[in-house]
């Protein structure tokens, strides 16, 4: 009985997707994403369209044919597609769902019938789920013949896909849920959930440009705690240099004071920089902490680079896309005081810049990637079922 009313209920819902226009829209431009990804290609280690090879050298940038289209799989059509313009399209034809079953007579006939509330809540609520399920599963069964015609690798991985993004979208389908049941309104659901979601895009560009700032800041402290002991071996240097006598009594009366001033000017600017880097990291912690009463919408669609890139092609990549650089890698070959102790940068800023770029791009990659499963699915998750227990507390409540 149970099963027979769940998969009436699903039955219905479908019927509802099939009735509205944006959902076969959706299927269409998938098919157009699918044809354009395909029509993409890797020829003679060049970025090739169709028929046409481009002046892009993907090989000179690291990158291999399986490598590529599992990238141009992420980006273009996992990142852009399905989870920002699929996304967008189902928080459109989904927000009436919920506030046209119960302003309609819809829910008469259904609390008619021997079903609990709650049940009645959660299974319209997970039928819902629907739109983004199939639109998933269409593109992502297309994607997988894709990367193993076009790309010569199969990757069950991308399957992931699927289940991935029905868990994002319910991240913001519950506020729209329970904005609809409150309000009965499909446009304040809608532009709820919308606003929503560019808080939690807000506080994950945060979260990103902190954990720049900190590698940055990081590397600058290290050259700083670096330039303190340059300018006190110089000064010890100059006292050995300067000789026993009148001669050399006289040239260390003359430059102690000289080198003390750089040594200080050296500590201020490293304590400068400490202070930033723990002002940083405490501001850090706070976003962090904010975050994990939150949905991580980002963090959810990177569990699928994760199953699809290691770690490794991830730095090879970035390395090659910042370049090798011309210089040493030696923090000490590369950082040099003038006679006032000021740093000499300006031969070595590109490479210093070079180097800060690949930290901070690895310290990303790092940091996403350390954040467990748990942490990242669990806690959203947890907040889902905090809103759904609010959506199932008023719906079966109130007198419809």
């Amino acid at each position: 009985m149970i099963v027979l009313q769940t998969a009436a209920l699903f039955c219905d819902a479908y019927r509802e997707l099939n009735a509205r226009k944006l959902f076969w829209l959706s299927m269409i431009l998938s098919g157009v994403v699918v044809f354009a990804f395909a029509s993409i290609g890797f020829k003679d280690g060049y970025l090739a369209v169709l028929i046409w090879k481009t002046p892009l050298p993907l090989e000179a940038m690291g990158m291999t044919p399986e490598t590529f289209y599992k990238f141009l799989f992420l980006n273009f059509g996992f990142k852009f597609w399905l989870a920002w313009a699929t996304a967008i399209i189902a928080i459109v034809t989904t927000a009436g769902i919920i506030p046209d079953f119960i302003s309609g007579g819809a829910i008469d006939l259904a609390l008619s019938k021997p079903i609990g509330r709650v049940r009645l809540f959660l299974t319209k609520y997970a039928a819902a789920l629907l739109f983004v399920a199939m639109q998933v599963t269409v593109f992502t069964a297309l994607s997988f013949l894709v990367l193993g015609l076009r790309g010569k690798t199969w990757e069950p991985a991308v399957f992931l896909a699927i289940p991935l993004m029905i868990i994002f979208f319910s991240y913001l389908y519950c506020i729209s849920a329970l904005v609809g049941l409150l309000t009965r309104s499909t446009i304040a659901a809608m532009i709820i959930a919308l606003l929503f979601w560019f808080f939690l895009f807000l506080l994950n560009a945060t979260d990103s440009s902190l954990i720049t700032f900190k590698a940055f800041t990081q590397e600058t402290y290290e050259r700083a705690v670096l330039n303190v002991e340059l300018a006190e071996r110089r000064k010890i240097d100059r006292e050995e240099s300067n000789g026993d006598g009148v001669k050399g009594f006289l040239l260390d009366t003359i430059t102690e004071g000289y080198d003390q001033d750089a040594i200080d000017r050296a500590i201020v600017k490293r304590d400068e920089a400490k202070k930033n880097l723990d002002t940083l990291t405490w501001w850090h912690a706070r976003t962090v902490n904010v975050k994990s009463a939150l949905p991580k919408t980002n963090e959810t669609l990177d569990l699928l680079q994760r199953a699809l890139i290691e770690m490794g092609e991830m730095e090879e990549i970035a390395s090659s896309s910042f370049g090798s650089g011309s210089g040493s890698e030696d923090t000490n070959d590369r950082i040099i005081l003038d006679e006032e102790g000021n740093e000499i940068v300006a031969e070595f800023q590109g490479q210093f810049d070079e180097d800060a770029n690949r930290i901070a791009a690895r310290a990303q990659l790092e940091e996403f990637r350390a954040r467990s499963i748990l942490w990242v699915v669990g806690t959203s998750l947890g907040f889902e079922a905090f809103i759904l227990a609010i959506c199932c507390w008023v719906f079966s409540r109130r007198d419809y």
